[in-house]
């Protein structure tokens, strides 16, 4: 089990946002290249992926960095959201594994996330945190890919449009509002879309995307009014400016997910402004 305990952006790479900083080499980090690669090399010396990577840092737990480390890793463990200060309980995560040191790596990545959640309750704390199983991750995209085909195709239908914006003003979003809850957004665009294709489509990415031991997401739980609806996994969605940076992840390369953003928002690269 390999615990990245930092800062965390998500995918999103720039100057001032990535995973890991390091404030001793003038705040380098590490962007998605680098974290694959670093990875990869641990593959290499150990023979296997690594059993769990654990992401102590902020809106980890995305499609597209789970995506780019499929590879590497079995299981990883994180959070849609920005975590409190806090971060994990260690010391109940540890006491657990002390009592079952023989536990199923699977079983484990469930402890860290209820473990989490228990830490906070009554803190007053909106927080969401995931189990993913990497090896699953190809029933996720697939769906995901014919749902992405069918919105660009149909991007000029007023009655998409709508419940494209629709779905997502009503879905939780992190980190300024470019990263939104996968499961939600494809629940509330079934419910508002009109095309059958459409419906069908986003029908079969839930089913994909539904909770359970033998799925992509293997466990999940949530704490707080703002996070009720998060269902373990975000993908990027920015409703004004595309960062250049995603055309270079493995996730836009082989999935349509970025095309149909860049037809919906005009494929605005052109901005350098902040996120937004």
């Amino acid at each position: 089990m390999l615990i990245l305990w930092n800062h965390g952006g998500g995918w999103w790479e720039d100057p001032r946002r990535s995973i890991a900083y390091d404030d001793s080499s003038q705040g380098d980090a590490l962007d998605n290249k680098e974290l694959k690669q670093v990875l990869l090399n641990i593959k290499e010396r150990i023979g296997r992926p690594i059993d769990i990577l654990g992401m102590d840092a902020c809106l980890m737990q995305m499609l597209e960095v789970a995506y780019q480390l499929r590879d590497c890793v079995d299981y990883m463990v994180g959070s849609e959201e920005e975590e409190p200060v806090d971060g994990w309980p260690y010391d109940l995560i540890l006491k657990n594994l002390i009592k079952k040191p023989k536990v199923h790596p699977k079983g484990l990545s469930i402890r860290v996330v209820k473990e989490y959640i228990r830490s906070y309750r009554g803190t007053g704390e909106d927080v969401t945190q995931s189990a993913i199983s990497l090896d699953k991750i190809s029933t996720v995209i697939a769906p995901l890919n014919q749902l992405s085909r069918l919105l660009i195709e149909n991007l000029e239908d007023e009655n998409t449009l709508h419940a494209v914006e629709t779905a997502w003003r009503q879905s939780p979003r992190f980190f300024r509002n470019n990263y939104v809850d996968l499961h939600r957004f494809t629940r509330l665009l079934k419910a508002k879309s009109k095309q059958k294709e459409i419906k069908s489509a986003a029908d079969e990415l839930l089913r994909a995307l539904r909770p359970g031991r033998r799925r992509f997401v293997i466990y999940h739980k949530s704490l707080g009014r703002r996070m009720r609806h998060t269902k373990g996994v975000s993908v990027y969605f920015p409703r004004w400016w595309i960062n250049p940076r995603y055309r270079e992840l493995d996730f836009y390369k082989d999935c349509l997910w970025g095309r149909f953003i860049e037809s919906y928002i005009g494929g605005n690269y052109e901005n350098q402004g902040s996120a937004s």
